[in-house]
């Protein structure tokens, strides 16, 4: 499911965009599985919907003004 989607997000931002929200995606769904395991409420086997990250990554990645996204050497 998440390989078609990521394949259908690099249709609209293109294969840069494509790795660029792939990363942010992994860095937000990282984010909060941290904040679920600091506050006791997720364990390291906790299931989070990868899907979800993607979406809002591929949001920022298109609404983000590019001077905040300049540190991607992508």
């Amino acid at each position: 499911g998440d390989v078609k989607y990521l394949a259908a997000i690099g249709s609209v931002v293109g294969l840069r965009g494509c790795v660029g929200v792939l990363v942010l995606g992994a860095t937000l769904g990282a984010v909060v599985g941290l904040g679920l395991i600091a506050s006791g409420k997720g364990s390291g086997k906790t299931a989070l919907p990868f899907g979800t990250f993607l979406a809002l990554a591929v949001i920022l990645w298109l609404y983000l003004p590019a001077s905040w996204l300049a540190w991607s050497p992508l």
